[in-house]
Parts: C-alpha cells; sequence; structure tokens
C-alpha cells in the first residue's frame, strides 16, 4: 500500500468511524476480499461447520459496526478491531459446537502453509483461544501479528506497515509465535522436533 493509498485509507476509516454509512460500504468493500481470503482459509479443514466464509464475514461487518464507540485512532487500530472482529466469531462458533462434543479427545491439527489451523475440532479453536491471551501477556506485538496474520489475513509487509516496523522483524515475531503456540498446544507440553515451520507475507 502506497503512501497515498494508505492516507486515503486512513480517511476513509475516519469517515466510517464517525457515522458515514458509505464510508462504512466503501471502507468494507476494499476489506471484503482479504477477509474472505482469511475466513476461507480458516475454515477449510473444518467440515462440520456449515457456515460459508462470505457468510461470516457479513458478521465481522455486523460485528465491526454495532460496537461504540466507532472512531478507530489509527489504520492499525481499525484493523485490530477487525481480526478481534473475526476471533470472537470462530470462538463463539466453536463454543457452542463444543457443547454437542463434549468429552471428545483433543486432537491437535498441524500448520498448513503459514496458518495456524486449529479448526478441525471446536477444543482447538477454543485452546488456541486461550493460548492466544496468555501469549498477550508475554509477547503483545508478537500476539498483534498472529491476530493481524490470521484473523484478519493481512500480509507480513501490510503489518510491518501498520507496526511501524520491518518485515523481517514481523517474519521473527511470527516464527515466534508459531514456536510458543505449538509448545503450549501440543499434548505433552514440548513443540514436535524435526517440523519445518513455513511461514508467509
Amino acid at each position: 500500500m502506497t503512501t497515498s493509498d494508505s492516507e486515503s485509507f486512513t480517511r476513509l476509516v475516519n469517515a466510517a468511524g464517525g457515522g458515514d454509512a458509505s464510508a462504512r460500504n466503501r471502507l468494507f468493500d476494499l476489506i471484503f476480499d482479504k477477509l474472505r481470503a482469511a475466513a476461507s482459509r480458516q475454515m477449510r479443514r473444518d467440515l462440520s461447520n456449515l457456515t460459508e466464509p462470505t457468510d461470516l464475514v457479513g458478521e465481522v461487518y455486523i460485528k465491526l459496526f454495532n460496537r461504540e464507540p466507532l472512531r478507530w485512532e489509527s489504520r492499525r487500530h481499525f484493523w485490530n478491531a477487525v481480526a478481534k472482529a473475526m476471533r470472537e466469531l470462530r470462538v463463539d462458533a466453536a463454543r457452542k459446537r463444543n457443547a454437542q462434543k463434549r468429552g471428545r479427545g483433543k486432537q491437535r491439527v498441524p500448520l498448513d502453509e503459514h496458518l495456524l489451523l486449529f479448526e478441525k475440532d471446536p477444543i482447538e479453536m477454543l485452546a488456541l483461544n486461550e493460548a492466544l491471551d496468555t501469549y498477550e501477556q508475554i509477547r503483545p506485538r508478537g500476539t498483534e501479528v498472529v491476530m493481524l496474520k490470521y484473523f484478519a489475513g493481512l500480509t507480513g509487509d501490510e503489518i510491518a506497515e501498520l507496526l511501524e516496523v520491518s518485515p523481517r522483524t514481523v517474519d521473527s515475531d511470527w516464527q515466534f509465535a508459531q514456536a510458543w503456540l505449538h509448545r503450549e498446544l501440543s499434548p505433552d507440553g514440548t513443540s514436535d522436533q524435526n517440523r519445518e515451520v513455513n511461514h508467509g507475507g
């Protein structure tokens, strides 16, 4: 995203946050494809989930623009709100499904490409949610990277621009987060040996 694009997007975010319905629709049109792609990647192994990615993105819109206050301090603030809305919807869905699957054992789903896919069983999504809460106390920026990359679908370069750090720093935060989450979520509490962790961006 160029500087002029960033400034235009920021103005649109400010207008949408100020209550401009037209700006809200234009803003969501701009982020729709990115969010739908992120939702599709998250849900593609979740065979028990009947929600379509497009429907999930629509729910993000409702959740995002029904909150008060709507004013976002920056593009970074806005994208974090998007990621939070997506995360909450995924966790809420997992809780509902988990209520119907009491007693099932926890099965860990491995990394696929550069995404953390814990969607095959709702227990995995709930475990990931709890792990992220813990990780945020240890590495706030690293958690923000995970949120923006996984739940909002931003690239490493886009995250680097928002956080005002280098792409290399984002890549390092992402790799460390993956290793930590693998260790935290593995049944024996240790990270897998000889696993190659791929990353995108």
